[in-house]
């Protein structure tokens, strides 16, 4: 690599990088746009890296991604259902930001470019929902390769490189609030406008979040990247409206936060609808994600979506029939989950179609 000086190869550690799901309670999508943003992490679905040392350097895929199959025919079902996306473009972006994350995290050159190494990787996020399986993919990596050269990286710092994994090098349109949460954990509230720094973000006690239920859908596809694309050019041309709604989902982020530290869960569910239909002004909402909202409204709980789309997350009112919500969910084929918000809960049950 030119212009970078490092130090002789030192030792290898075997390590392991996590990063969970998160769920975007209010600001999303102008998260992306230089709003506010809340969001929360989802301990129940994971990523996982694997980094071990080696010979050679290798990423080795997981069987079942999309690289070998018995013939044409379960190649095409498999790629109709589960996208054209893999884990492997993640990882290989990963790799390719971690010199940067290493010379911004360690105090000195760090002789890492004459090891080997093999990674493995596993994923329980639903994928291509809403729910950031990718970038949990990267900040994962990203963590067992600095764990592995013991080099401590500061968790905005980590945010940043993987954010830059995807949309420099993937050409993601991306915002930063999913990095941002799985680099710091829990319950974070961020304002994204520039100058952007770690001074904007905060982490909250999970503990004054209402009940909330996650459900997704079985069926979609769809890459956020491109589903952000239109509305990124729109906000780099200057849309009037685009900047209206950002600027009204900042004001819905500090009522909720309003809301949220007097205890009034009530106020919290409006904002959550409120984001939801300033959402609609601006950025397409699919019908399957229209259906799973007005689902959980008529069983008088707010919801809104949990990212680009294919998952929803809801608050529980204290009236409100959890059992019955969720068989609702259920019988209609999507994912239903009542989501640790904490990592020591006791895991809940998924329930998928």
């Amino acid at each position: 690599l030119p212009n970078r000086a490092f130090q002789v190869p030192l030792h290898l550690s075997p390590s392991t990088g996590t990063a969970f799901a998160r769920v975007g309670l209010l600001g999303n999508p102008g998260d992306g746009y230089e709003g506010k943003a809340l969001a929360t992490l989802i301990y129940d679905f994971s990523a996982e890296v694997e980094v071990a040392p080696a010979p050679d350097f290798r990423i080795h895929p997981n069987p079942g991604d999309g690289l070998q199959f018995a013939n044409l025919g379960d190649a095409f079902r498999a790629f109709q259902g589960g996208g054209c996306d893999d884990a492997l473009r993640l990882l290989r972006a990963a790799v390719h930001r971690f010199p940067d994350l290493v010379e911004a995290s360690a105090d000195g050159p760090v002789g890492w470019s004459g090891l080997g190494a093999h990674m493995r990787y596993r994923t329980r996020i639903p994928r291509q929902v809403g729910l950031s399986g990718s970038s949990a993919l990267i900040v994962a990596a990203l963590r067992a390769l600095a764990t592995a050269l013991d080099v401590e990286v500061d968790p905005y710092t980590l945010a940043e490189t993987a954010l830059a994994a995807e949309t420099e090098d993937l050409g993601v349109a991306a915002g930063p609030m999913d990095r941002i949460v799985q680099a710091y954990g829990g319950t974070v509230l961020m304002d994204l406008a520039p100058p952007r720094s770690a001074s904007g973000v905060h982490v909250v006690d999970t503990s004054i979040l209402p009940p909330l239920f996650v459900a997704w859908s079985s069926t979609r596809t769809k890459n956020s990247g491109l589903l952000h694309g239109p509305l990124r050019a729109r906000w780099l041309q200057g849309d009037p409206e685009v900047r209206d709604v950002v600027d009204r989902l900042r004001t819905v982020v500090d009522d909720g936060m309003a809301a949220l530290s007097s205890g009034d869960a009530e106020a919290f569910g409006r904002c959550m609808e409120r984001n939801f239909e300033l959402r609609g002004r601006v950025f397409p909402i699919h019908g399957e994600d229209r259906a799973m909202v007005a689902l959980a409204h008529r069983h008088g709980c707010p919801a809104k979506l949990a990212g680009s789309g294919g998952a929803i997350v809801g608050m529980v009112p204290p009236e409100a029939d959890d059992s019955s919500l969720e068989a609702e969910f259920v019988a209609e084929g999507f994912g239903y989950l009542r989501p640790r918000l904490n990592p020591f809960e006791e895991a809940g049950t998924a329930r998928r179609p």
